[in-house]
């Protein structure tokens, strides 16, 4: 793979399905700059792996950050809105699982 000018390895990522009942969300924001052109998408699928649903939605100007709390907040509001309260949300953002994660 090529990336702004860098050779990067491939990785290998293994999907799994949640359980039983339970949806699973991923998401993902990006900006081009800091800050620049942003945007929020994800998906659900149910516990076959079936896709249920996608989104995605531009930011205008914004940091990536904020682009990838973005998504994971419009997750949490839609899967609320559908009654889907087993969900498991998986993002690519290390930062974004860590300010969900942090209780102060």
């Amino acid at each position: 793979m090529f990336s702004a000018g860098k050779v990067v390895e491939p990785k290998q990522v293994i999907c799994c399905a949640p359980l039983l009942c339970w949806f699973k969300g991923n998401s993902d924001g990006a900006a081009r700059g800091t800050p620049g052109l942003a945007a929020s998408g994800g998906l659900f699928r149910d516990y076959m792996g079936n896709f249920l649903c996608g989104f995605s939605i531009f930011l205008e100007v914004d940091f990536c950050f904020n682009a990838e709390l973005h998504a994971v907040m419009l997750m949490i509001e839609f899967a609320e809105s559908k009654n889907w309260f087993l969900l498991w949300l998986e993002s690519d953002s290390l930062l974004t699982v860590a300010a969900f994660q942090n209780t102060s």
